[in-house]
């Protein structure tokens, strides 16, 4: 069996090159990518860092946005040995250049021109002497530059070894990426195996296969992505779809209409809004119904904390099209990760037979938790995932895997029945609450204030 997420997906590549692996959105049109061509271009990418000299121990940072390349070269960082810094676009200028500076990054790859200026322009002011290269992938503009450590990705692609023998030769202890903290304090590394056990957790967890279609609302950089979206379908069979940018990621949920979805908590909270003013748009019966169905709602939260699945007239005049027009009448898996998220909000979810699992990024295992029962919006218990040993220590929930070592979650907790509850909530108060762990990775929570 394979040791790391490169490996692993080389192995499913090699068994069926020619299954679709991403679905990716160009220039208006869906395009199908076969595992062994996505497996293929890693494998130049990987070959051509190579000739840079980049190696293991190097560090090469990813200043790409969400669309295919961040995968392939991602996968071809790793194949080397080399360590993979993705940033995030909403990272401000100043943060970027003192991570590059502090990462020690030898390589860059910059999506357009005003990544490489960045890079350029902190050089030039002497802030980055480790950085050697920078590879760029839209020439427009970069391609008049006369910098000698300027490389266009055609000039990249080298043939070489295969993906395999690469991922053959890695250590799956090493450090695989480096995750920047939210707010560009720190940098967490996450090994090989890490990466592989968050990913095959997910899998695990969701029962994901060939006929589930995933995408992720969050930015591809996002520590959680890895192994809770991107390589989880890489891995499992399952499509992943890669909008055109972040900005056309709700037209294209519409098109695809995925099974599985990664979104944030705003993007939850701004659905609701508009589906509230949809409400407020309806007309006859429909207007009757959206008016008693919200009612009913709002006394549900307000006596359990929860809404109550639709049914009858509810469903197929309220529920059915709301979903339609979001594109999630096929989603039976909606994961919102961050901080636990409102009881109201996912019981208004809950209210419109949408099954969202709240989850907690859990950054140093490179995964996420996701908590409680799609059904059960005030009951956010669970156990631990497969491959995690969770300890209570001193009143804090303590988690711990084979490759990531013991981890302080720093989140307080009680031990319930073989399951943990967290952030306050006493056993007395989920004393009720059906204990079933549907977990991603690490650990599960409970919402404050919980109620049986």
């Amino acid at each position: 069996m394979a040791r790391t997420v490169v490996g692993a997906f080389y192995e499913r590549a090699a068994a069926a090159p020619n299954e679709v692996a991403v679905l990716e959105k160009r220039f208006g049109k869906w395009v199908e990518r076969p595992c062994g061509e996505v497996a293929a271009e890693a494998a130049l990418l990987a070959n051509g860092l190579g000739e840079l000299q980049v190696g293991p121990g190097d560090t090469a940072v990813l200043m790409v946005s969400a669309r295919l390349e961040w995968i392939t070269y991602d996968l071809a960082i790793q194949a080397i040995g080399a360590r993979s810094l993705a940033i995030p676009t909403r990272f401000r200028e100043e943060d970027v250049v003192r991570i590059l500076a502090e990462s020690g990054a030898a390589t860059v790859i910059a999506e357009r021109q005003d990544e490489a200026d960045v890079v350029l322009t902190a050089m030039e002011a002497g802030q980055l002497p480790a950085v050697r290269h920078i590879v760029y992938i839209d020439p427009a503009g970069v391609s008049d530059y006369t910098s000698d450590v300027l490389v266009s990705v055609d000039q990249l692609r080298t043939d070489g070894a295969n993906l395999g023998a690469l991922a053959e030769a890695l250590d799956p202890t090493a450090t695989a990426a480096l995750i920047p903290t939210i707010d560009a304090s720190s940098l967490t590394p996450i090994s090989h195996a890490t990466m592989l056990e968050a990913t095959r957790s997910t899998i695990e967890a969701f029962e994901l296969a060939k006929s589930d279609r995933m995408i992720a609302v969050r930015d591809m950089a996002d520590p959680a992505e890895r192994g809770a979206t991107l390589y989880a379908a890489l891995l499992s069979g399952a499509m992943l779809a890669v909008p055109e940018s972040v900005d056309t990621t709700d037209s294209a949920i519409h098109e695809i209409a995925p099974t599985y979805v990664h979104v944030t908590e705003r993007w939850l909270t701004h659905q609701a809004a508009q589906i509230t003013v949809r409400f407020d748009e309806n007309h006859g019966i429909k207007s009757r119904l959206a008016a008693s169905w919200r009612k009913r709602t709002g006394s549900s939260l307000e006596r359990y904390g929860s809404g109550r699945a639709p049914r009858g007239l509810w469903r197929f005049m309220v529920s059915i099209p709301i979903l339609e027009e979001l594109g999630l009448e096929k989603a039976r898996a909606v994961v919102v990760s961050g901080d636990p998220s409102p009881s109201a909000l996912v019981g208004f979810y809950t209210a419109l037979g949408l099954p969202v699992r709240p989850a907690l990024a859990v950054r140093k295992l490179a995964g996420f938790a996701t908590i409680g029962h799609p059904n059960d919006a005030d009951g956010w218990v669970g156990t631990p995932a497969p491959g995690v040993e969770v300890t209570i220590e001193d009143g804090k929930l303590v988690a711990s895997t084979e490759a990531a070592g013991r981890i302080v979650t720093q989140h307080s907790a009680t031990e319930l029945d073989g399951g943990f509850v967290v952030n306050g909530s006493s056993p007395e108060e989920a004393a009720e609450t059906q204990l079933r762990a549907v977990p991603a990775f690490a650990t599960a929570v409970v919402s404050p204030g919980a109620k049986s």
